[in-house]
């Protein structure tokens, strides 16, 4: 008899902490949808789960553009209220990773034909990534291209790029994916962090 009633009791506490953790879980994951959802509606996007990486680049891109004072914002942005978002952007990224969301390298920037989003690799340079400006120099003559095919049958510049130390270039989908490997920022330095998350990858979509 006494058997029965710890069983019974031991059954009630571990469906209730299953019901609890199931009912926090929601609401955290709820948080982080309203969120992705804000952005993308900011964006003129629709949300999908799938686009979260690239969600959570775009304000990345738009927080690096920004100062320090908009890097810390981003870095709280996972650190902060939102206790269901990993503790980090590091972590935040690997997560997506496991999960396909997001390419091989740790963070993305975007670069969008619509004004709000747009930046291009000149405007970019300067402030970002002076060591890269002969290639991204010719990465901007390839963004005006506004024929598709032409993009697809570039082969001299896809080779120079492919072949360069440091960009490496990529054709999927029909958008040109240009990314950066090995890179090891100090998760410590705001400024840095996001300097490398754009750094990393660009994704320039060609036109349609």
């Amino acid at each position: 008899m006494i058997i029965a009633y710890v069983i019974g009791i031991v059954f009630f506490l571990f469906s209730f902490g299953l019901l609890l953790l199931m009912v926090v879980g929601r609401f955290y994951g709820r948080k982080r949808e309203n969120l992705m959802t804000n952005w993308a509606e900011s964006a003129g996007m629709t949300y999908q789960k799938k686009d979260e990486g690239l969600l959570f680049a775009k304000n990345l891109e738009g927080f690096a553009l920004g100062g320090d004072s908009e890097l810390k914002g981003a870095m709280n942005i996972m650190q902060g209220e939102g206790q269901g978002f990993k503790t980090s952007i590091f972590d935040y990224f690997r997560h997506l990773e496991k999960k396909n969301l997001a390419s091989r390298t740790l963070f993305s920037a975007v670069l969008f034909e619509d004004p709000k989003w747009h930046w291009t690799p000149a405007q970019l340079t300067p402030k970002l990534i002076p060591e890269d400006a002969p290639v991204l120099t010719q990465l901007e003559e390839l963004y005006t291209i506004t024929n598709k095919e032409a993009i697809r049958n570039n082969e001299a510049l896809q080779r120079q790029l492919v072949q360069h130390p440091i960009w490496h270039i990529e054709l999927k989908n029909q958008q040109i994916l240009l990314y950066r490997d090995r890179i090891q920022p100090q998760a410590s330095e705001y400024q840095n962090l996001l300097r490398d998350a754009l750094h990393l990858k660009i994704l320039i979509e060609a036109s349609q």
